[in-house]
């Protein structure tokens, strides 16, 4: 017996890169329909795309385009192009709220979207969203218009991941993370060492952080980090090429130019500094585009 689908009052759009349990949510939700319910029909579909299409009012293609997991349970689709496990397309953040707005007409509607680790503005309005790594609710979100170097590094972080692949950028970015988290924790970020982060801090009205992470404090210094970021997978590249035997020589040039060039002449000490732990790592690959 076959069930036949009917199409839900009212349509809803999804925005492109929605986390699929959260436009089913939102389609549900507005039609007053049971989330679990329309879930479980769309996902033990033989189609899901085709069967959320018939729900939703909107074309399977559109729907693939934008939702990227409802790729996963298509069977037209190959296997080699599915978000699977450990895939970085299965990283998540909020979508822009002005976009949001937009696209639903409401402003208290938030949407969590995909997103790669260098999607930490939203280009249309020039607002921080904060990507996956540097995390920053709905309700965070600020406008960056008037802080054209944070608006360059997203451009230059966006540029490195392509340079060197989406994979090995995220590894040596979330080691510049952690190495800005730490010297924020430990004092190093101060006036005399990093000036222009405490620039940022003041246009941004931004105190140091304390307690749970403020976003305008990781925009403060994000620009460093990007800049932290490529001087990560330029190290890996060279110690591969330099082998085994100039190692160190390699690592020690490389904390000669942090120092330089962003902690002003302050070289990162210590077996616990997250910067010389990423230096000694070999937590990923590294690339050949540096």
């Amino acid at each position: 017996m076959t069930t036949t689908i009917r199409q839900l009052p009212i349509s809803v759009a999804p925005l492109h890169g929605e986390t699929m349990r959260g436009y089913i949510s939102r389609l549900a939700g507005t039609n007053h329909h049971s989330i679990g319910h329309l879930w479980e029909a769309v996902t033990t579909a033989y189609d899901p795309a085709h069967a959320l299409a018939a729900y939703s009012g909107h074309p399977a293609a559109n729907l693939l385009n934008a939702l990227p997991e409802l790729s996963d349970y298509s069977p037209s689709i190959p296997i080699a192009t599915r978000t699977l496990p450990g895939n970085p397309r299965t990283l998540t953040c909020y979508a822009c709220q002005r976009c949001v707005a937009v696209k639903t007409g409401h402003t208290d509607t938030t949407v969590v979207v995909r997103a790669d680790h260098y999607r930490v503005l939203c280009r249309r309005h020039q607002r921080w969203i904060g990507g996956p790594y540097l995390k920053c609710d709905a309700h965070q979100q600020f406008s960056v218009t008037g802080h054209p170097d944070i608006i360059k590094a997203a451009a230059r972080h966006h540029s490195i991941a392509r340079q060197a692949g989406v994979i090995d950028s995220s590894e040596a970015f979330s080691d510049a993370i952690r190495a800005f988290v730490y010297w924020e924790h430990h004092g190093i970020i101060n006036s005399d060492r990093t000036p222009e982060i405490v620039r940022r801090r003041e246009q941004l009205e931004c105190t140091a952080s304390s307690g749970r992470a403020d976003p305008r404090a990781y925009a403060c210094w994000y620009p460093d980090a990007v800049a932290l970021t490529a001087i990560l997978l330029r190290n890996h590249f060279e110690v591969r090429s330099a082998g085994p035997a100039k190692r160190h020589s390699v690592i020690a040039a490389t904390l000669r130019t942090v120092a330089r060039t962003l902690l002003n002449g302050h070289e990162p000490i210590g077996s616990y500094d997250p910067l010389r732990q990423a230096l000694d790592s070999t937590f990923y690959p590294p690339s050949t585009y540096f």
